[in-house]
């Protein structure tokens, strides 16, 4: 036996033809040989007795009986010979070639099934997460989950039907998968079109937007020890991807030059992710600082508090004719029972003021250090965070950082106190502020830190 063969069972597309070493038709699923260098079919048994049988190979191995010629044709009437328009297979070269291609051929519908099903899974992944009422960004994936998830289903059955019948594995793993994905799609997009809706049945309600661009004349009319605190709150977006966005408030601790420093929590410029050091967050974050006369400038990170303690020190451009500078002065933490109020930005809603009264001083150990919590029953939402609380004389006493569940519990909110962060602090990060020095000009020595406001002149920098 001089060529080598490979084994293939006999299909539809075989029948109508015969075996050149024994002239007998084939039968459906039986066992055959196809030779490798002329494309000839046998029957098994046929080529294990004397390997391929054809003209090509073997002249001298042909059933007389079998070739008898009983039409000769011309090399002319070759020549007119014209090619079935039925695309009947007609010899054993086309049978190997239709074989061939069967063997490499993927669905390419399964692909694609398969592909916007996981998809479709993913964004149905995303929606079981909405933490507050559903923006647009959000009824977009659930509707994309949705139609995503039938029509994965759709595609995927269509490509199953497709592949029915045809001995590639690979096609129907692939179908099977993209239809399991759009199941699930489509029953987690309908949960997380169930979670957005409250207890009575009804869907949650759009949160109202308010324009903002007229808050600045109403804080230059605040009056007492409102005024500064308004002023001197900053609102902090740091983008995290095109799908998410950490937000948050801050408080202006000093104008030094051209430049404010503006101390906020570390998770509302990270997402509440963890940063190794420092320069993992300069080098990894975009942080944009709004003034509360629609200023707007990029910040650069320049302290970390120890310990993982959720502090962090920004530095950004100065509005012009502004000198913000909070009133921080040593030994201010607030008594139990005492009242105090809160600056920030809840749910959008910036600039806003809360008051309440202090519940309770707790200590809390990060590290090697003890730092003073204020619990208070201050109403605090999420943007809220990294917002200044004050006493009543106007004074910062501590950065708003943590809220308990809204759903489990009422009034439980916490601060880190400014005392606490002044013994954490890098002693260069205080001389630099003039901490102290402020300190005493504000308990007697100078006034209290008057905040220049222009007159005109302000644009808006976007």
């Amino acid at each position: 036996m001089t060529n080598s063969g490979k084994k293939i069972i006999i299909e539809k597309m075989h029948l109508g033809n015969n075996c050149p070493a024994c002239g007998k038709d084939f039968e459906e699923n039986e066992e055959a040989i196809i030779c490798e260098k002329c494309s000839g079919v046998h029957h098994l048994h046929c080529w294990e007795e004397a390997g391929c049988s054809t003209y090509h190979c073997a002249p001298t191995a042909r059933n007389p009986n079998f070739i008898k010629a009983d039409i000769i044709l011309t090399k002319s009437e070759v020549a007119s010979v014209q090619t079935s328009s039925s695309g009947r297979v007609v010899n054993s070269e086309r049978i190997a070639m239709e074989i061939e291609s069967k063997a490499k051929r993927t669905s390419i519908l399964s692909i694609f099934c398969a592909l916007f099903g996981s998809l479709c899974f993913i964004a149905s992944i995303h929606s079981l997460y909405i933490k507050s009422p559903p923006s647009v960004v959000d009824a977009a994936f659930l509707l994309f989950s949705t139609l995503g998830g039938v029509l994965s289903i759709i595609l995927g059955t269509v490509s199953a039907l497709r592949i029915q019948g045809n001995s590639n594995l690979k096609g129907g793993v692939i179908s099977v998968f993209g239809i399991l994905a759009g199941a699930f799609g489509l029953m987690l997009g309908f949960l997380g079109f169930w979670l957005t809706q409250d207890e009575s049945g009804f869907e949650s309600m759009e949160p109202v937007h308010f324009n903002s661009d007229q808050i600045k004349g109403f804080i230059d009319k605040a009056s007492g020890n409102i005024k500064t605190p308004l002023m001197c709150n900053v609102h902090i977006s740091a983008p995290q991807s095109f799908l998410e966005e950490a937000q948050g408030s801050g408080v202006c601790l000093k104008t030094i030059g051209k430049f404010v420093y503006v101390l906020s929590n570390l998770h509302v410029v990270t997402a509440g992710k963890r940063v190794a050091n420092l320069k993992t967050l300069q080098e990894n974050s975009k942080i944009i600082v709004t003034f509360y006369n629609g200023f707007r400038k990029l910040a650069e990170p320049v302290w970390l508090a120890p310990s993982q303690i959720d502090l962090v020190l920004l530095k950004v451009a100065a509005p012009a004719k502004l000198n913000l500078a909070a009133k921080v002065a040593p030994n201010r933490l607030p008594g139990i029972g005492e009242k105090v109020f809160a600056i920030g930005n809840p749910m959008g809603l910036n600039w806003s003021y809360t008051d309440g009264v202090v519940s309770a001083i707790r200590q809390q150990t990060f590290g090697p250090h003890e730092v003073s919590v204020i619990q208070m029953q201050t109403p605090l939402n999420p943007g809220n965070s990294g917002g200044g609380l004050y006493d009543k004389d106007g004074f910062l006493v501590g950065i708003n950082t943590w809220i308990y569940a809204k759903k489990l519990s009422e009034g439980l909110n916490f601060s880190i106190s400014m005392d606490g962060i002044l013994t954490v602090m890098d002693p260069a990060i205080k001389d630099l502020l003039s901490l102290s020095d402020t300190a005493k000009s504000i308990n007697g020595e100078e006034n209290d830190n008057p905040i220049k406001t222009p007159s005109s002149g302000l644009s808006k920098n976007n």
